[in-house]
């Protein structure tokens, strides 16, 4: 099941064009939205940013971009990153 191949494997998929960016983001929304009221894992939903985000990569690849395995010097990914997300009750 596509769901638990690695991230590598995922990228490889996606440069050779087995899947695109927003399909493979499509079905993880949708794991999300099916499973996390179960286990509670995702703290916040960008789901909106997350598919401009895909659509953005899947345009970039048709014009001949390369991504690579490591894209770190781009942003962690992280915490940090959501700031503008996350809203605070005071």
């Amino acid at each position: 099941m596509i769901a638990f191949e690695s991230a590598i494997q995922l990228a490889e998929g996606i440069r050779n064009k087995d899947i695109s960016s927003r399909e493979l983001t499509e079905l993880y929304i949708e794991r999300i939205e099916k499973y996390d009221d179960q286990i509670n894992a995702v703290v916040v939903r960008t789901f909106a940013e997350a598919r401009a985000a895909a659509d953005a990569a899947d345009a970039a690849l048709a014009r001949g971009a390369f991504f690579g395995e490591d894209q770190r010097a781009g942003g962690s990914g992280g915490l940090s990153e959501l700031q503008p997300y996350i809203r605070y009750n005071r």
